[in-house]
């Protein structure tokens, strides 16, 4: 986090592209700030630019996509790759204690 001339300044800010926020009215957004791993805006770029500091890292997207990483964290990961035609086997995982 920096502060300039009393002003909060994000560490990283992606811009012009669409950013996908999956809100409850699929708002397609064309910026986002980060500070210190955090969102703390998104919006218009124009929105965002109060944001820029001498030290924030810019990302022009050139028009390609950010969208949430989605992340589960209960997955059944071998028996996915147990079910595949590579490992050569099909396995009931469940039946086998």
């Amino acid at each position: 986090m920096k502060i300039e001339s009393g002003q909060l300044k994000a560490d990283r800010v992606l811009q012009n592209g669409p950013v996908i926020t999956l809100d409850a009215r699929s708002t397609i957004a064309d910026a986002v700030a980060i500070i210190d791993g955090w969102l703390v805006a998104v919006g218009s770029s124009n929105d965002v630019s109060s944001l820029i500091g001498s030290e924030t890292a810019v990302t022009d997207l050139r028009g390609r996509s950010v969208i949430p990483v989605l992340i589960d964290k209960h997955t059944h990961q071998v028996m996915a790759g147990l079910d595949t035609a590579a490992a050569g086997v099909k396995a009931n995982v469940a039946a086998c204690t």
